[in-house]
């Protein structure tokens, strides 16, 4: 779940701007007069249903913030957008393993979290595995995922 947690939190800086691009991709499709109706409506169920993904990643990394606290999850986001524990340490005056430590010990909470929720590994590669963007997250995340 470990890939999952970092990706959770690393796609949130780009999540405002696919949102914002879906709603007005919906907007274009309804508003355009002559579409095939059943084939505009069959798009915006789609792009809803990609939306509603979306919120559904950010409102996880809200859950898991609340539950690992405001501090822990700003490390986590930091780790998850590819800075290393001594770069975090270094900008928060902590030790580089204390931070590591407490990122991992985050991780292994959020998990909890998560699967408290109902989503655990398998559901997560269903439900986002399959969007490109979260693969191209996941790859830049590789060297982390040692662990998965």
């Amino acid at each position: 779940m470990k890939k999952w947690i970092l990706t959770v939190f690393g796609v949130q800086p780009i999540l405002g701007k696919r949102v914002a691009a879906i709603d007005e991709k919906i907007e274009r499709i309804a508003m355009y007069p002559f579409g095939n109706t059943l084939e505009q409506c069959a798009q915006i169920i789609y792009l809803n249903g990609y939306k509603a993904r979306l919120v559904n990643l950010k409102i996880m990394a809200d859950v898991i913030s609340k539950r690992i606290g405001q501090a822990r999850a700003k490390d986590l986001a930091a780790y998850a957008a590819g800075k290393s524990a001594r770069e975090i340490a270094s900008t928060n005056g902590n030790n580089q393993f204390t931070v590591y430590r407490r990122i991992m010990k985050s991780v292994a909470e959020a998990t909890e979290e998560l699967e408290d929720c109902g989503y655990d590994e398998r559901k997560m590669d269903r439900d986002y595995g399959g969007m490109k963007f979260i693969r191209a997250v996941m790859a830049g995340l590789e060297g982390k995922l040692r662990g998965k």
